[in-house]
């Protein structure tokens, strides 16, 4: 456990996350009032880093639902559009790598779907709605994910 410095030499501040952690242990132990301090709180530590693990897990299952759900409803929004099958699959592959770094410019995503695929320009306005979609419900499950994660965190 690596110590932090204040601005005071000398004085040795706990690690964050730390009080809030006694103070939770000290409310638990005055509640339940155990026989055996030591095996309770033992116990109630492994507790809070199983649930910690779990939501890690539930997080990672919601991830890939979410996004398993974004890009089937991507797909068949391209293959509304009249995209055959191999451009569907093409132009979907590369709309998630765009999606996935974050840092979505259209221009670049579309330049690379008419060049990997034989979309006509008269479909990408309806290719770039999709994309909008997809790219609205990916970051929207993006801070949904984060927000478990950060929970998961103490």
């Amino acid at each position: 456990m690596q110590n932090t410095l204040n601005e005071n030499p000398g004085q040795i501040s706990p690690p964050v996350g730390l009080q809030e952690l006694m103070s939770d242990i000290t409310r638990e132990v005055l509640r339940a009032q155990p026989q055996n301090i030591y095996s309770f709180i033992a116990n109630y530590l492994e507790t809070l880093l199983e649930v910690r693990n779990n939501i890690s897990i539930a997080a990672d299952i919601c991830n890939n639902l979410n996004e398993s759900c974004y890009q089937t409803e991507l797909i068949e929004e391209l293959r509304n559009i009249g995209l055959i099958d191999e451009d569907v699959d093409k132009a979907a592959d590369i709309i998630k790598d765009f999606l996935e770094t974050d840092k979505v410019r259209e221009t670049n995503l579309f330049l690379q779907i008419l060049r990997k695929t034989s979309t006509q320009e008269s479909q990408l306005a309806a290719i770039q709605n999709a994309v909008q979609k997809a790219f609205r419900k990916h970051r929207l499950n993006q801070s949904k994910i984060n927000s478990c994660q950060k929970n998961a965190a103490w």
